[in-house]
């Protein structure tokens, strides 16, 4: 997981990235760049993308991907990026990798077999559903 670059972002980007900040709000550093959150939702899973925009770029600062316990939402993913330029389509196979991840982690703890092409396919229909 890449850590978050200092240089790149301000000292209390940490509290933006922790949660603070609602989807749909944004926050402006003393510096002018602004950071929010995008957020896409389906029956299955919750993906937060953080994003940041600079002078003269918009940045991918964190993707994190969230489930349902049947109350709550239960974080099951999430990666930071350094300095990374935001891109859509980018952005969601980074979130489709991070579901194929967890995915591959809960059918190995299982015991089980599935095929990385069968992963990768649910991962993808999980994803789609949120981007239709």
């Amino acid at each position: 997981m890449a850590q978050v670059c200092n240089s790149c972002y301000p000292d209390d980007l940490s509290r933006y990235l922790s949660g603070h900040l609602l989807s749909g709000s944004s926050y402006t550093s003393a510096s002018g760049n602004t950071y929010w959150k995008d957020t896409l939702k389906t029956k299955r899973v919750e993906v937060e993308f953080d994003k940041g925009q600079g002078y003269m770029h918009t940045f991918l600062n964190g993707i994190r991907v969230y489930g349902y316990d049947g109350y709550d939402r239960c974080l099951l993913a999430q990666r930071l990026f350094d300095c990374h330029f935001y891109n859509h389509y980018d952005a969601v196979e980074q979130a489709e990798e991070l579901v194929c991840d967890y995915l591959q982690s809960q059918i190995k703890i299982s015991g089980r077999y599935v095929s990385e092409a069968e992963i990768r396919l649910i991962a993808h229909q999980i994803i789609s559903e949120s981007i239709d």
